[in-house]
């Protein structure tokens, strides 16, 4: 789980760490189950089953800062076929379905819903920076970022619909009708949690007079 009193500031390193974060949940679930199990080896062998072995066992994929562009986009339905074939049990995309300097239109967060729904297995999304505080740049349509956040909020992380997205469900429970994209899941009784901690010191560096005039849109922009 990444810190919420430490930005660091780096994506990759943010990435790696969050990767650590769930290898390691990984390991303490095999770890822990091995206590329980059935086995020919000695009373005084403490070491896991290896992963074929131990009925307690899962896999899930974690994927992030993708597609970015429409070369990336053809490279992501590979990967999202492949993860179709798999045997998983979830996957976790970790933020920036898009690149940061990639127009923020409404179409394009459209085609990413769709295409999270293409899933076989339950896919769970935790909003990243180029998805909303990005957006300001004008390569990007100059969007308030806000709005776009609150567009993210109601398409990506409706507080009303719990549920991961893919043609199969996972139950999620959101954190509040405030910020419904912060969330949390169970499997084999191993809590997994999301949090929403983009760069640009979590969106706080964006002008303050975006956040009052997102205050009075009348709607999203297009």
């Amino acid at each position: 789980m990444l810190s919420t009193t430490k930005w660091l500031g780096n994506r990759q390193q943010m990435l790696l760490t969050a990767h650590r974060s769930i290898v390691l949940i990984t390991l303490v679930l095999l770890c822990s189950s091995c206590g329980g199990l059935k086995s020919d080896r000695s009373p005084s062998s403490n070491a896991p089953l290896p992963l074929t072995e131990n009925p307690h066992a899962f896999s899930f994929a974690l994927i992030g800062d993708l597609p970015y562009n429409d070369e990336q986009q053809v490279k992501f339905e590979n990967l999202q076929a492949e993860l179709n074939r798999s045997h998983l049990k979830f996957i976790i995309h970790d933020g920036d379905f898009k690149g940061g300097n990639v127009l923020c239109d409404n179409e394009i967060y459209q085609h990413r819903l769709k295409s999270f729904n293409h899933f076989r297995h339950p896919l769970i999304y935790v909003f990243g920076d180029n998805e909303w505080t990005d957006c300001h740049r004008h390569s990007a349509g100059a969007y308030n970022p806000f709005e776009r956040l609150a567009l993210l909020r109601d398409m990506f992380a409706n507080y009303k619909q719990p549920y991961s997205f893919g043609k199969t469900k996972l139950k999620l429970h959101r954190q509040s009708q405030s910020f419904p994209e912060n969330l949390r899941w169970t499997y084999a009784n191993v809590m997994f949690v999301g949090l929403h901690i983009p760069g640009s010191n979590n969106g706080l560096r964006t002008a303050k007079h975006l956040l009052e005039q997102a205050a009075t849109c009348n709607g999203p922009q297009t």
